[in-house]
């Protein structure tokens, strides 16, 4: 783990090393701290195994994309972990070359994540502000139209929202 956490140039792929643990259980309380973009966590650790953890992340609908790293061959171990959700798995003896390669590849896929949802977001933005204009202008008349889109932009009906503009001078 220590060397792991030191042998790699994390910053050269802009990430930093928010945490490590050295069983599961730790490593579950860190990650729910944390919400980490990405957990790399062996298959075999004290007190419950890297598949048991995946699955516990799963369970508790936490998002960061899992690489299992594991001395075992057997194609079942990379099959089962990939069934269950984990972005890659690379076997022991760690070849830095293939954990970067995994690492790239991941980091291009959470990019474009981001970017679409950045672009969801600018465009749920646009949708709430026509419905809001399109309610502030009477151009939305129908109650249950109204209602149903109130509550797909998450827009509550049963409050009141207020804005004060004071135009005098201090």
């Amino acid at each position: 783990l220590e060397s792991l956490s030191a042998t790699l140039p994390w910053m050269q792929y802009g990430c930093e090393v928010a945490g490590s643990a050295q069983n599961a259980i730790d490593g579950m309380r860190l990650v729910e701290k944390i919400c980490p973009d990405i957990l790399i966590t062996d298959i075999r650790m004290p007190e419950m195994d890297g598949l048991a953890m995946l699955a516990e992340l799963r369970k508790k609908n936490l998002t960061s994309k899992v690489i299992i790293i594991s001395g075992y061959g057997e194609f079942s171990y990379a099959q089962k972990a990939l069934q269950m959700g984990a972005f890659d798995f690379v076997l022991k003896p760690l070849d830095n070359r293939v954990l970067e390669a995994v690492l790239t590849n991941l980091l291009k896929i959470l990019e474009e994540e981001k970017i679409q949802a950045a672009s969801r977001q600018k465009q749920e933005y646009a949708l709430r502000c026509k419905f809001i204009g399109d309610v502030a202008t009477g151009c939305l008349k129908d109650k249950a139209e109204l209602a149903q889109r109130a509550e797909k932009y998450r827009i509550p009906l049963d409050t009141f929202s207020l804005i004060l503009l004071d135009s005098r001078s201090n």
